[in-house]
């Protein structure tokens, strides 16, 4: 489940044009030393202020050096921004959702899998699994993210 959970995201802010990468990065001291910095405090102790300048300069530089890795595409701002996971921000409020993005629906009930026949969806479920959820984890310091903490859920 989890595995699938992790294609979906990645196909949905990749676009699902991936080529095969590396091995998986179990270590969490590894993962720290290739996504860079990850917050001191756990996330739900710190304040806003604090979310939102470690969410600017450190975890999404950092996540589209990942992706960059994948495509250089992603290195650019236009292609990997805020609203790629948290939708748009209601302008009232200095507020991202954390959930309700529309980012590439994925079925719950049929998640891609790295083992999948379509070599693109299976390298990029791989991707996704193996770089992605991990540095998102370790930067964070979050053990709950999943493929819908990005992606949209599909409508049935």
């Amino acid at each position: 489940m989890l595995r699938k959970m992790l294609l979906v995201v990645c196909l949905c802010v990749c676009g699902g044009s991936f080529v095969a990468c590396g091995g998986p990065e179990d270590d969490p001291e590894t993962v720290k030393q290739a996504v860079g910095p990850t917050n001191e405090r756990p996330w739900h102790d710190m304040t806003w202020w604090e979310k939102n300048h470690f969410m600017e300069k450190g975890f999404m530089p950092t996540i589209r050096d990942v992706f960059a890795k994948y495509d250089a595409k992603y290195k650019s701002e236009d292609e990997l921004h805020c609203q790629t996971c948290h939708g748009e921000a209601d302008k009232t409020k200095a507020v991202f959702k954390s959930q309700g993005t529309e980012l590439f629906p994925l079925d719950p009930d049929n998640l891609p899998t790295a083992d999948d026949k379509d070599p693109k969806i299976a390298a990029a479920t791989k991707f996704m699994e193996d770089k992605v959820m991990p540095a998102m984890k370790a930067l964070l310091k979050r053990d709950d993210l999943t493929c819908f903490t990005c992606h949209a859920k599909k409508e049935k």
